[in-house]
């Protein structure tokens, strides 16, 4: 691995941070019952995943037009 901006620490290990290799599990998350939930609680859960799923539909659009411009370079008729 080379050696971070931070000079001492190598790529990936900065601040405490570690990169995730391919053969590591990702970290799972417990979920919690939603009865036990208060309503603001709810709410905030509701507009987290709100901004989760934003997310994911521009990394769709992102990765679509990468392969649309993929396939337009490398599969021209």
């Amino acid at each position: 691995m080379g050696v971070g901006a931070e000079g001492s620490r190598p790529v990936g290990e900065q601040r405490g941070k570690t990169a995730m290799t391919f053969d590591e599990e990702p970290i799972r998350v417990v979920k919690r019952s939603l009865d036990d939930m208060s309503i603001q609680e709810l709410k905030e859960r509701i507009e987290a995943l709100k901004s989760d799923i934003a997310a994911c539909e521009q990394m769709i659009a992102k990765k679509e037009a990468t392969r649309k411009a993929a396939e337009a370079a490398f599969f021209k008729s």
